[in-house]
């Protein structure tokens, strides 16, 4: 704490001098005579106001008046100090009573200066607490932000995942795969390329001539693989990042996925991890549109013969009939059984002769399945009429002669029998079945 010597004593020799003049003026002894003495005024004033050391000139000051005014009174100095030491009470206690004061100021004013710099650090504290909360107000913003913008992200990444989901055919797989990364890693190109041979299966953006390195070595680390490509050329820019990942390894056929020209700082971990998770995403594409090529294959054609299954026959002249009852136009049916033979491994090569000629002199537009209730191959000829059919049947029938199948003992080894049915709107699809099964018989019989 500072004091301000010029300051309090220049107040201390004023109060005593007011004092003075007033003792002078007054009635006699009138500073000692009164209760309480005036002169506890000028230790008060001075003590309370300034602290212990100016306690302690107060309280000498207001001794020294007292002193004097003691004197003026017919004390001597000498009679005061010897005969009547207790006179001295009251100077003594002026002294010891300002610094009693002056002491409990001070510690009174450091306790308030103490709390003034406690509140004032809490006041720090509280001002830098509200500054934080600001803060983690505005984080917690632009975390919402944040958050806001990846579940964007997110919902693009989820629908372009989703997209590839429809595709129905590999041609289309790989253009909305092409499209998808071109658009989403911001390249300049992007490519499917089948290994072996080197093909191009889908491209956008700049043209890509010619299989990039980058593709080998995705597939020799059966993953994603990254580089960057610069051309040393001047008269070309550096084509930037690359991505590329396989996608598919078949029987020494796999495919890659190839992203040129992206932008150095777009090559992150999470750009990585798009690429990776979309290369994921076709080959789980790829291989359903395989599973359900395989389905169709199996619920369509009859593996063992080579033709169409029964349920497909059946359905599509049932299409075929309702667009020609809607249309017009002619519809032929064909059937061909032969004779059964006791050697079983015999009978099935006989049938797979059979099914070797109707195909061979069937149209592609033509539909030929073998109906094992009615042990019989029923070909279906859109456009056709009987005559049609009859023509049909003799090219099979010139098919297996050409073959010259005979017994040991030179007769023909197989008899088949033959029936032919057209299509007449005024009658039903049943119609037409019934007829071409009860035809059957000896029409054309090869001997």
């Amino acid at each position: 704490m500072k004091f301000f010597r010029k300051n309090y004593l220049l107040e201390t020799v004023g109060i005593a001098a007011l004092l003075v003049a007033f003792d002078l003026f007054a009635l006699p002894g009138a500073l000692i005579q009164w209760n309480p003495s005036p002169l506890w005024l000028l230790v008060l004033l001075i003590a309370l106001r300034y602290g212990s050391p100016a306690g302690m000139v107060g309280g000498l000051a207001a001794s020294a008046v007292h002193l004097w005014a003691l004197t003026r009174g017919g004390y001597l100095l000498q009679d005061i100090l010897h005969r009547h030491p207790e006179l001295l009470a009251g100077p003594v206690l002026y002294v010891v009573i300002g610094l009693f004061l002056g002491e409990t100021r001070e510690r009174l004013s450091r306790r308030a200066d103490y709390l003034g710099g406690l509140v004032k650090d809490l006041g720090k504290q509280l001002d830098s607490s509200e500054i934080k909360r600001m803060e983690v107000e505005r984080g917690h913003l632009e975390m919402e932000k944040r958050i806001a913008s990846q579940t964007d992200t997110l919902r693009g990444i989820y629908d372009n995942l989703n997209y590839l989901s429809t595709a129905r055919t590999e041609t289309e797989l790989w253009e909305m795969t092409v499209e998808i990364m071109y658009r989403e890693m911001r390249a300049e190109s992007c490519a499917v390329w089948r290994s072996v041979p080197p093909e191009i299966l889908a491209l956008t953006g700049a043209a890509a001539p010619d299989m990039p390195p980058l593709a080998h070595l995705a597939v020799r680390k059966r993953g994603i693989a990254t580089a960057a490509d610069w051309n040393a050329s001047i008269s070309r820019k550096a084509p930037g990042a690359e991505l590329a990942g396989m996608v598919t390894s078949g029987a020494g056929n796999p495919i890659v996925i190839v992203v040129s020209g992206m932008s150095f700082n777009r090559l992150n971990r999470n750009t990585s991890l798009l690429f990776e998770l979309m290369v994921q995403r076709v080959t789980t594409a790829l291989e359903e549109i395989h599973r359900l090529d395989r389905l169709r294959r199996v619920t369509v054609d009859d593996s063992e013969l080579g033709l169409s299954s029964e349920s497909y026959l059946r359905n599509r002249i049932r299409e075929q009939t309702m667009l020609s009852r809607r249309h017009g136009g002619d519809i032929a049916l064909v059937s061909c059984s032969y004779d059964a033979v006791h050697d079983h491994n015999l009978q099935e090569r006989l049938a797979v002769v059979v099914a070797c000629a109707i195909r061979t002199a069937a149209r592609a537009s033509d539909g030929v399945a073998y109906f094992p209730q009615e042990k019989a191959f029923v070909v279906l000829l859109p456009g056709s009429n009987a005559e049609g059919g009859r023509i049909v049947i003799g090219k099979i029938m010139h098919y297996i002669e050409i073959l010259g199948l005979r017994r040991a003992d030179g007769g023909a080894l197989l008899n088949l029998k033959w029936g032919i049915a057209d299509f007449d709107p005024k009658q039903g699809e049943d119609d037409m079945y019934e007829r071409l099964f009860q035809g059957i018989g000896a029409e054309a019989m090869l001997s």
